[in-house]
């Protein structure tokens, strides 16, 4: 990852969002494990786990979670005394206990040997020496701690110093007291491996004892006493001490002064090292009590653990940098802004908010309300939604703006941009930014971070803020950040439907022909992701996904820093296989996006997959628990005091779930207080808003008909839905209102117009590409008409979706395409 960065970076290319890049590194590292194990017998081991970091947790979770994780042996391994501690630890026990099944899960401890065995071996190795055997053979035991080796090595002592002796001596002693009949060149070149407390190229070891090559002869003698142990003889080859518990001895045994001497010979060599390893001469310096230069080398160490992607461990060694460093005022604040960016990165959005807002304490000017708009996008993405709002109403105070405090207040600053839009010249006068004054940049830049930041948990608010970004857009003249303003504002105007759709294709065909004129790959990238959002909105599914999978590359291939722009066509690239009916293929990419959104604490990405998906999850794999559990996970981003676009997405959901499990009352309560409360919000005049509404309101009510629901006031409810849904001008809602009407037809037991109005929503459904609901009306025609024709449509229906790996077919069209029983 550092090589291809860095080769980004040399090329005078904008790197891309390091998010993505980490997401795409992990996600080929897994596509190369699944292709290896289909091929061969596939074993991966990781030793060690007890160095690793929160870096490596998030990639072996991502290895091992399911669906579809690859076909391997997973051997991971660590000190036992580790197992309580450390937090990548912990990470890693976590990530295998919530992705792999506990019957295929193994736990393998590779101890000491039980008392009576410890002893047996040390009966053996003492059998040939005077006195007492069976209390020999006890002690050595018990010191030992049921290791071989050290009973070997205990019952040698015996041998070698008499029994008188060698009593009572402990295990750490005698180590410490073999050791000080070494040479002393001998006995520190293991005082430096047992304080670097990890292996050590071999040249550099001898270095810092003063030897400027490798001492074979003193090498081969400790390797020969079993002290150290190495993988060649090489410069470069590792040498570390034979085993933890002679490190610790020989650790213990020093005093304050010599373990300051070692750690500070270490980081000389280390700093003077070709290869120098920043980290290690920073620990080394910081416990050799020269603080001041191990905070210099942190930080060097914190740039290239951020560089590399180890997001996780930059965060650490930048905090140590700040902790252990006599730095200025300036420097202080870099430091804060470079770790908020990197827990920023690595998904840790509350702690990368606190960084930034460190750092706002401490500028002034621009760059204080820069960093209180970064640390407010960071709240609100983790779901510290009030904190956040307040974070950017600061923001706002500084060019005289503030967020709208209630929906009155809200629709009236929607009319009044609405009126002064409407005033704006036509004519677009392009200028360079250089210019334009800063102060008129910035405002844009703040009114489109505010829309950004908003717009998930606050659309109409955030419709506000890109209103003011689209006027003072337009009057400055900047052509990128017109052609980004015109494109959001043409994805704003398909959210309204009706004559928005024209409007909205027509803003963003024009952004997109500036973005072009201007050589602007960022609002190029813009505009085709806000082009998926109206197509997706007009219920156009697969021009939706390629103009999602265009803006994606734009971003990819100029390595633009366009996190919205990246997770907007992320989002729009797997929403439409849901709707298109391409479950195997939705269900696979909609988990990975979710577990990519967990790692990075992103609970409006994820719960916009968990509550917003055509099919909620775990239905498709009949698992109505896992889509409760599901659910819940996603509730968090509900708030209590406003209805927000979440909480339609949630009501459909569990209208769903209701549906699936054959509750049909509960669905219809669940649609018909989705109805009443979007019919008292701002959302309602949203399109795709009220199109989910109508949807799952029509299912619950033809679901419930004749079940719980008298018929004649089904067909009245029903026939309101269909008046309904056809105005709403989403071709697919034509397609729903006709299976709906179908339903009536069943109500009033007319047989003949119902198969062919079942016939046509089918139809009107493959126009549609949602080829699901269009094999469900095909088993419903199947259902009526009967006979053999009747089970030819059943049996056509059941094998498009097991094609599709739903695990329960019939039980999911009862979600899509409900019928009166």
């Amino acid at each position: 990852m550092r090589e291809t960065t860095g080769d980004a970076a040399g090329r005078g290319g904008i790197v891309t969002d390091p998010q993505d890049t980490l997401r795409r590194a992990f996600c080929a590292l897994r596509e190369l494990l699944c292709r290896l194990g289909d091929r061969e017998e596939l074993v991966l081991a990781v030793d060690d786990l007890q160095w690793g970091d929160l870096d490596g947790a998030r990639l072996l979770a991502e290895l091992i979670r399911p669906p579809d994780a690859p076909a391997m042996l997973l051997v991971l391994s660590h000190r036992s005394e580790e197992t309580a501690g450390g937090e990548a630890l912990a990470a890693f026990r976590d990530a295998v206990g919530q992705h792999v099944p506990d019957e295929v899960t193994v736990e393998v401890e590779v101890g000491p040997l039980a008392a009576g065995e410890a002893e047996k071996m040390a009966r053996l190795c003492c059998r040939a020496q005077k006195g007492d055997l069976a209390e020999r053979a006890r002690f050595v035991a018990s010191e030992s701690g049921g290791i071989p080796f050290f009973i070997e090595e205990l019952a040698r002592a015996f041998e070698w110093r008499g029994e008188h002796d060698a009593a009572g001596v402990s295990l750490d002693e005698y180590i410490r007291e073999g050791v000080k009949g070494l040479p002393s060149f001998s006995r520190q070149f293991l005082d430096v491996l047992a304080v670097a407390a990890r292996p050590l190229p071999q040249s550099l070891a001898w270095r810092a004892v003063g030897s400027p090559s490798i001492h074979m002869g003193s090498l081969k003698l400790l390797q020969g006493l079993h002290l150290v142990r190495t993988q060649g003889m090489g410069e470069h080859d590792p040498v570390e001490c034979y085993h933890d518990r002679i490190r610790e001895a020989l650790s213990a045994g020093l005093s304050e002064g010599e373990s300051r001497a070692c750690h500070l010979a270490l980081a000389v060599c280390w700093e003077g090292w070709t290869s120098r390893d920043n980290e290690a001469v920073a620990h080394h310096y910081l416990h050799a009590g020269h603080s001041e230069r191990a905070a210099q080398f942190a930080r060097l160490a914190a740039g290239e653990a951020a560089v590399a992607l180890a997001f996780g461990k930059a965060a650490t060694l930048y905090r140590m940098s700040l902790e252990h460093g006599d730095w200025g005022q300036e420097d202080v604040q870099a430091l804060l802004a470079a770790l908020g960016d990197v827990l920023a990165a690595a998904g840790r959005g509350k702690e990368a908010a606190d960084a930034y807002l460190d750092a706002a304490g401490r500028a002034s000017g621009d760059g204080q309300w820069r960093f209180l708009e970064k640390a407010a996008g960071q709240l609100l993405a983790a779901g510290h939604v009030e904190q956040g709002k307040e974070v950017l109403d600061q923001v706002l105070s500084r060019f005289g703006l503030s967020i709208p405090v209630s929906r009155v207040a809200t629709l009236w600053s929607l009319a009044w941009l609405g009126f002064r839009k409407g005033m704006l010249s036509r004519r677009f006068v392009p200028r360079p930014a250089s210019q334009i004054a800063q102060e008129i940049l910035d405002r844009i830049d703040v009114c489109r971070a505010s829309a950004v930041n908003m717009g998930m948990a606050d659309p109409m608010r955030s419709a506000v803020f890109q209103q003011r970004a689209f006027i003072l857009a337009t009057g400055a003249g900047e052509p990128g950040r017109f052609a980004r303003a015109l494109a959001a504002e043409g994805g704003y105007a398909a959210a309204f439907g009706g004559k928005g759709y024209a409007r909205s294709l027509e803003l963003i065909g024009e952004a997109m022909r500036l973005a072009v004129e201007h050589s602007d790959p960022l609002a190029l990238a813009t505009s085709h992701a806000c082009l998926a959002i109206a197509l997706f909105q007009q219920g156009r599914w697969a021009d939706a996904a390629r103009q999602a999978v265009e803006g994606e590359r734009i971003c990819v291939e100029n390595r633009l820093q366009a996190r919205w722009e990246m997770h907007t066509c992320r989002l729009f690239q797997i929403g439409p296989l849901g709707w298109m009916g391409r479950y195997r293929e939705f269900r696979a990419r909609a988990n990975e996006l979710v577990a990519d959104a967990d790692s990075r604490h992103d609970l409006y990405e994820a719960s916009h997959v968990r509550l917003g998906s055509p099919v909620p999850f775990g239905l498709l794999e009949d698992s109505p628990q896992r889509c409760a559990d599901s659910l819940d996970a996603g509730s968090a981003v509900l708030a209590a005091d406003e209805f927000s676009l979440y909480h339609v997405y949630w009501f459909r959901a569990r209208c769903q779930l209701a549906l699936y499990l054959g509750d049909v009352k509960t669905a219809l309560e669940l649609a018909s207080q989705l109805h009443r409360r979007l019919h008292r919000s701002l959302l309602s005049r949203v399109a795709i808003a009220r199109s989910f509404a109508q949807e799952a309101l029509g299912n619950a009510v033809l679901a419930s008909a004749g079940n719980g629901l008298e018929r004649k006031a089904a067909l009245s409810r029903l026939g309101r839905c269909i008046r309904d849904a056809r105005r709403v001008g989403i071709s697919w809602m034509d397609a729903v209102s006709d299976f709906w009407e179908a339903g009536a037809c069943v109500l009033a037991n007319d047989r003949a117009s119902a198969m062919d109005l079942l016939q046509a929503a089918a139809g009107r459904f493959e126009a549609a590409d949602m080829l699901g609901h269009a094999a469900a009306c095909r088993y419903r025609k199947g259902n009526i008409e009967g006979g053999q024709a009747g089970r030819e449509l059943r049996t056509a229906a059941i094998q498009a979706l097991d094609k599709e790996q739903v695990v329960n077919p019939e039980r999911l069209m009862d979600v899509i395409a409900p019928m009166p029983s």
